[in-house]
């Protein structure tokens, strides 16, 4: 069960997907599921102090992250068309 907020991909801390495999079993960064060795996994760029690191995220928690984008991007088209 992921915890906390889901993240966008607006925020100044993530700098995007992209698509990878696991080359050992790992877990999901947000909602701990094992993810087996070889599985397709989306790779979250989160930069911190200077350093990018990728946080592995099992399929549907980056199609949470990535709905959670749209939303905000809704939020601030409506924004600007007022």
């Amino acid at each position: 069960m992921p915890r906390g907020r889901v993240p966008s991909l607006i925020s100044a801390g993530n700098g995007g997907i992209e698509m990878g495999e696991t080359k050992m079993r790992s877990p999901c960064a947000r909602c701990k599921k094992v993810l087996p060795g070889g599985s397709h996994v989306a790779l979250l760029k989160v930069r911190n102090a200077g350093f990018t690191n990728k946080r592995r995220l099992c399929l549907q928690c980056a199609l949470d992250v990535v709905e959670q984008t749209q939303r905000d991007l809704d939020a601030i088209r409506a924004l600007l068309s007022t």
